[in-house]
């Protein structure tokens, strides 16, 4: 008898994506445009997570979200069409970056990549283990000795929970143009919501936390109930692009699988957090195919070389410098990037 390696490599098969994208579009006539958070949940507990994660795609792609799609994939996504000094693009960086680098939690691809745009990028020095509170107040700050004619932000991960706070509770730059947030936590985690269910539970997280030098007011701050991730209120005249990696069940690999099905119960997700929650926020949502939270994606430098492309070119519109029509390409298809069939 064969032996049987009882490791368990992916969390899937592949599958046949070309017919479940087929099937997303067929259901997408009798759901809203895009499919709202409890249409997404409601069909992956009727159906299966995957078909609720491809409808959620199509879902966003036939959206009004599609018209910015279609603009930012004008844009030249292998080199450096637009450039521009006067813009500024201050890095929030993820939960564990110092600790973790080989994560890229750090934005240093990002960072590479703007600089390339004539951009002056930096790292805002976050606290790698603080809480929501700390570092959101580390940003006011910075912000607020920042002169740049045009800046933006580009939040990772909990990055993006330190940056909404920070755009919600305090008075902000008005230099301030955009925020990019890039596989963002944006209205706290599942998983703190798990880790704090109980009495017992919390006493032991606080050990845990005091034992590692972590700020417990970083995982209590987390939890999806908290008051931070309620407020509806959002600055005026800033552009915000929501990045959010879509994944199959069979995309998901390594300790991400286990957090990817702990978390079934609130539908389709990308290990970290539920993908419907990205459909409250403000602004334009480009969704990944293919690619969990970590984001180990090769369309990710395309993306970000899109992304400075179009910032620079509309720094450079607004100080009314001479710039080049749009960068056309009639032979690739629009869309978000690595969107497989459509």
């Amino acid at each position: 008898m064969a032996l049987r390696i009882s490791h368990q490599f992916f969390e899937a098969p592949p599958c046949d994506e070309i017919a479940l994208a087929a099937q997303a579009r067929e259901h997408l006539t009798d759901l809203s445009s895009p499919p709202t958070e409890a249409e997404i949940l409601e069909l992956s507990q009727r159906s299966s997570v995957d078909l609720a994660t491809r409808v959620f795609f199509e879902g966003i792609m036939q959206s009004r979200h599609g018209a910015f799609l279609r603009e930012l994939n004008a844009y030249p996504r292998d080199k450096v069409k637009h450039r521009s000094n006067r813009v500024k693009v201050l890095v929030l960086p993820g939960m564990f970056y110092r600790e973790h680098p080989e994560v890229g939690a750090d934005g240093g691809l990002a960072m590479e990549i703007a600089r390339r745009f004539g951009f002056d990028a930096q790292r805002v020095e976050l606290n790698s283990t603080g809480s929501v509170t700390v570092n959101s107040q580390i940003l006011r700050d910075r912000l607020a000795l920042e002169t740049q004619a045009d800046i933006w932000l580009l939040s990772l991960s909990k990055g993006s929970s330190d940056a909404r706070h920070c755009l919600q509770h305090h008075p902000i730059n008005e230099r301030i143009k955009g925020w990019i947030n890039v596989a963002g936590i944006y209205k706290g985690a599942p998983m703190a919501d798990r880790k704090l269910a109980t009495p017992l539970r919390r006493m032991a997280y606080r050990l845990l936390c005091a034992l590692l030098g972590i700020d417990y007011g970083a995982l209590t701050e987390m939890r999806t109930t908290h008051p931070f991730w309620q407020q509806v209120n959002w600055p005026p005249r800033l552009e915000m692009i929501h990045i959010v990696p879509v994944p199959l069940s069979c995309h998901f690999q390594g300790k991400l699988r286990s957090r990817h099905r702990r978390l079934l119960h609130r539908g389709p997700n990308d290990g970290f957090v539920p993908l419907s929650d990205v459909l409250s926020l403000p602004g334009h949502i480009y969704p990944i195919w293919g690619s969990d939270h970590f984001l180990r994606t090769p369309e990710l430098s395309p993306l970000l070389y899109q992304l400075f492309n179009y910032i620079a070119h509309q720094s450079s519109s607004m100080k009314g410098e001479p710039h080049e029509p749009l960068y056309q390409d009639d032979h690739r298809p629009t869309g978000a990037v690595g969107f497989g069939a459509g």
